[in-house]
């Protein structure tokens, strides 16, 4: 038997049970169904925690970044002006 015959041949077996096996999967597989809970968008992991910070009064008025650490894993920069407030009483209080 001619080798190329051989080969179209086994070519043919695979093709087809490819075809079989998707349309198989077509007919009796699971159907996608949209409902409102499906169509939600799906967030996995913690919830976001948002908090403030203080800068002590030592540190110079100026332009900064702020990068937070958190396992490992840094943050985008931050970038903040701080100028400190002073705060003046009058005399004799």
């Amino acid at each position: 038997m001619n080798p190329y015959v051989v080969f179209l041949v086994y070519l043919a077996a695979i093709l087809g049970f490819v075809a079989i096996t998707l349309a198989l999967n077509a007919v009796l597989g699971p159907k996608s169904r949209p409902s409102a809970t499906k169509l939600e968008p799906f967030e996995c992991g913690a919830t976001p925690v948002s908090t403030e910070f203080f800068v002590p009064q030592s540190v110079p008025a100026g332009n900064y970044s702020l990068v937070v650490i958190a396992n490992g894993i840094a943050s985008d920069a931050v970038s903040f002006d701080f100028a400190p407030i002073l705060v003046t009483l009058p005399a004799g209080s």
